[in-house]
């Protein structure tokens, strides 16, 4: 048997330049793309799709960070990031 891990992760970093937000993000979804029928192998196709990116932010007005296609789907993927001031 072989597991691999399969999903989203987004990791957020805040920090404050001044008086200013940036937001640090990284994004990394695996899925699996069904089986690569042009071999005869039965061993699932993995799929990546990653994001890296810096964001200037203000709080409570949503900040956009980035934008995905997934090439073997019509899907397409827009992070969007809302930074909240905790009590």
């Amino acid at each position: 048997y072989t597991f691999q891990s399969v999903g989203m992760n987004i990791d957020c970093v805040i920090t404050e330049q001044g008086s200013n937000l940036l937001v640090h993000t990284d994004l990394d979804m695996t899925t699996t793309g069904g089986n690569d029928f042009s071999t005869a192998s039965t061993i699932p196709v993995m799929r990546d799709l990653r994001l890296n990116d810096d964001t200037s932010a203000v709080i409570g007005k949503p900040a956009f960070v980035g934008s995905l296609d997934d090439v073997y789907s019509n899907r397409r993927y827009v992070i969007e990031v809302t930074v909240t001031k905790a009590m």
